[in-house]
């Protein structure tokens, strides 16, 4: 497969995932190129750029089941959208994380800014 400009590890996580497929389904299944890193938890909205199959589920928005590394699914009927096809015009589809629960959220827990600056109770 050509590279399609996802970063593997990227520092932030969740992270942004370019979807190369999505099934028509009662609960949509997508694949991402590489491993999505997602939970269970994780909220995602669907980003279809114009051209592309499914353009249905443009924005839509849902909370993630992990199927395996590469794959997860939404509950969104997908069954009579379009069937996903991948335009050849430069723009990729993507699953755009835009939310977690507060119990899973993976980055800082504490202010990093100076003990001076954090005094403001």
């Amino acid at each position: 497969m050509a590279y399609d400009g996802t970063v593997a590890s990227p520092v932030y996580q969740p992270a942004v995932r370019t979807v190369s497929n999505i099934t028509q389904a009662n609960v949509g299944v997508f694949t991402t190129t590489v491993d999505h890193n997602y939970t269970d938890t994780d909220i995602v909205t669907v980003f279809i750029p114009s051209g592309f199959g499914m353009s249905q589920i443009n924005n839509m928005k849902g909370r993630v089941t992990v199927i395996d590394a590469t794959s997860f699914s939404l509950p969104i009927d997908t069954r009579t959208f379009d069937a996903f096809a991948v335009a050849n015009n430069g723009q990729l589809a993507q699953s755009i994380p835009d939310g977690q629960l507060n119990s899973t959220t993976r980055g800082p827990v504490y202010n990093t800014l100076p003990s001076r600056v954090r005094n403001f109770q």
